[in-house]
């Protein structure tokens, strides 16, 4: 033997000494990862319908949410769910305020009967007095909120 010839196989190359083993290894590692590769294909698959439903249900809730601006605001348009509920909420008062003042009136007109309110209770006329003050409130508290740029009150 010359000296540029390689000696044994085993020392030529290293891991090559056995070759059919070494083909086999790599068959292994090839169908473990084309399994990983499926396993993550079908992952990224679920993640995309999942994305999909997201999605959808992010459009329903923001139609959700221009019918209640529409509603309450009495607008044609919502002033932009990026203000969040905030020009929402002086709306809502006035929606209460609304709500309390009918009751005082029923109260005072008779729709409610005295005999509703126990022994104690306060009559009917201080009812209605007390809704028309928390009417008043309630549509002040608005006003505010209005003023200030609909912040926290």
């Amino acid at each position: 033997m010359s000296n540029n010839e390689p000696r044994a196989a085993s020392h030529y190359r290293n891991g090559f000494s056995n070759p059919a083993g070494r083909i086999s290894e790599l068959e292994h590692l090839l169908e473990f990862a084309q399994k990983e590769i499926d396993e993550l294909r079908a992952r990224a698959d679920a993640c995309q319908q999942e994305a999909k439903i997201w999605k959808q249900e992010a459009r329903t809730q923001s139609a959700i949410v221009a019918e209640i601006y529409q509603e309450l605001t009495g607008k044609t348009g919502e002033p932009g769910d990026w203000n969040g509920a905030r020009p929402l909420k002086p709306a809502i008062l006035r929606k209460q305020a609304e709500a309390v003042e009918a009751f005082g009136a029923r109260v005072a007109e008779g729709a409610i009967e005295d005999e509703n309110f126990e022994d104690g209770d306060f009559a009917a006329g201080d009812v209605q007095t007390m809704a028309d003050s928390e009417g008043r409130r309630l549509r002040q508290q608005a006003g505010d909120l209005e003023k200030s740029g609909g912040g926290d009150a």
